[in-house]
C-alpha cells in the first residue's frame, strides 16, 4: 500500500472543476506511470481518463470515480469589487461564509455575507468574495465569469483521518490509484478498465460515454457516502456496499459479489453519488456502488479515513478477478 494520506492531500490540492479536470488528469497519468508502468492510458473528447490493465480472459469490468469537484463559479463582480458567484453542484455556501476563497487561476479572497444576519443563508446570491479589488473592472480582470473558486483550508491529518476541501470528492481517485497500484504486475483474469469520469458532480455522468464505448460485462462505482448517526457507515470500519441511493438500486450480482456490508443510504447531495450506478443501468451493464464513509460532505474539512480506501482498493482487487 503506498500512503493514501500524502496521496488524498496531493489530490486535495488540486482544483479541479467540472469540465475542468486537466490538472488532476495529469496527476493520475504521472501516477499511473510510475506505480502501473504497463497499463495503457487513453482518454476521451469529454476529458475522461481509462487506464486499461489487460486479462487473459474475455471479460472485461469497470471501475470508475469522479475527478471532479463541487465548486463556485463566478457570476460577476459589483460595483465595490466583490466577486458575485454560483453553485456548481453541492457546496455549502453558510459552512463557507469567512473561509478563504480559493481560485482555479491562483487569486485568493475570502466568502462574506452580503448583509450582516443572525442565521448565514445557504443562498450563493447572497455571499460575494472579497479579493481587495477597487472596483467591478478590477475584481473581473483578476477572475473572469466562469473561473472556478472554492472554500480553501489546510490539509489536516489526525491518525488515519484526512480532513480537508474536496477529500470526500476525491476519495473515489485514491481508491483507483491504489487499485491500479495494487494489480499492476499481477496476471489478471479479466480485463479491468480504471476510468476516471469527469463532469460527475453535476450529473454529465461522462462515464456513460466510456461505458458505451468499452462495453464492459461489469461495473462498480466509487463515491463518497455520509457517515451514518446509526454506525452503519462510520469512518474506519470499511468501505459499504450501496443497496440504493435516492431512486437507484445496484444490481444485487454486483453488489453480493463486492463482499462488503450492504447499506441503504442517502446520497451526500452530489448528484455524482446518488446516480453513481445509474449511468451503467442505463447501458444495460449491471453495476453496484462502494461506498467511502465520509463526514462533512460539501465543506471545506471533508473527512475520509485512509483505511476504508486501502480497504475498498482491496476489496475491488478481488471483485475484478473473480465471477459477477
Amino acid at each position: 500500500m503506498r500512503d493514501l494520506k500524502k496521496i488524498l492531500r496531493d489530490l486535495a490540492a488540486i482544483v479541479s472543476p467540472p469540465s475542468g479536470e486537466a490538472k488532476i488528469a495529469e496527476y493520475i497519468r504521472n501516477y499511473i506511470k510510475d506505480a502501473a508502468p504497463s497499463a495503457a492510458i487513453s482518454s476521451d473528447a469529454l476529458g475522461t481518463l481509462t487506464v486499461a490493465l489487460k486479462g487473459g480472459g474475455d471479460r472485461t469490468v469497470m471501475l470508475t470515480a469522479s475527478t471532479d469537484e463541487s465548486v463556485f463559479a463566478v457570476n460577476d463582480a459589483d460595483v465595490e469589487g466583490r466577486i458575485r458567484f454560483a453553485s456548481l453542484g453541492n457546496l455549502s455556501v453558510s459552512a463557507a461564509a469567512y473561509c478563504e476563497a480559493e481560485f482555479e487561476n491562483g487569486v485568493r479572497g475570502t466568502i462574506v455575507p452580503i448583509e450582516k444576519s443572525d442565521t448565514l443563508p445557504d443562498d450563493p446570491l447572497k455571499y460575494a468574495v472579497d479579493i481587495g479589488a477597487s472596483g467591478k473592472e478590477d475584481a473581473v480582470s483578476k477572475a473572469a465569469p466562469g473561473t472556478a473558486l472554492r472554500p480553501s483550508s489546510s490539509v489536516l491529518v489526525n491518525g488515519d483521518t484526512v480532513a480537508g476541501p474536496s477529500v470526500a470528492a476525491k476519495a473515489g481517485v485514491a481508491v483507483l490509484l491504489e487499485a491500479a497500484a495494487a494489480l499492476s504486475g499481477r496476471e489478471l483474469k479479466n480485463t479491468v478498465l480504471l476510468t476516471f469520469a469527469s463532469q460527475g458532480k453535476v450529473g454529465a455522468r461522462s462515464a456513460g460515454p466510456a461505458a458505451e464505448a468499452a462495453r464492459p460485462d461489469a461495473a462498480v462505482c466509487v463515491v463518497a457516502v455520509p457517515e451514518d448517526g446509526s454506525k452503519k457507515t462510520p469512518l474506519g470500519d470499511g468501505p459499504v456496499a450501496v443497496a440504493a441511493a435516492g431512486p437507484v438500486v445496484a444490481d444485487p450480482r454486483v453488489r453480493d459479489a463486492l463482499g462488503l456490508p450492504v447499506v441503504v443510504t442517502e446520497p451526500t447531495g452530489v448528484q455524482d453519488d446518488g446516480i453513481a450506478a445509474a449511468r451503467f443501468l442505463s447501458k444495460g451493464v449491471p453495476a453496484g456502488t462502494v461506498g467511502i464513509p465520509c463526514r462533512y460532505a460539501g465543506t471545506a474539512r471533508e473527512t475520509v479515513d485512509a483505511r476504508d480506501i486501502a480497504a475498498a482498493a482491496k476489496s475491488l482487487c478481488e471483485f475484478v478477478n473473480g465471477e459477477f
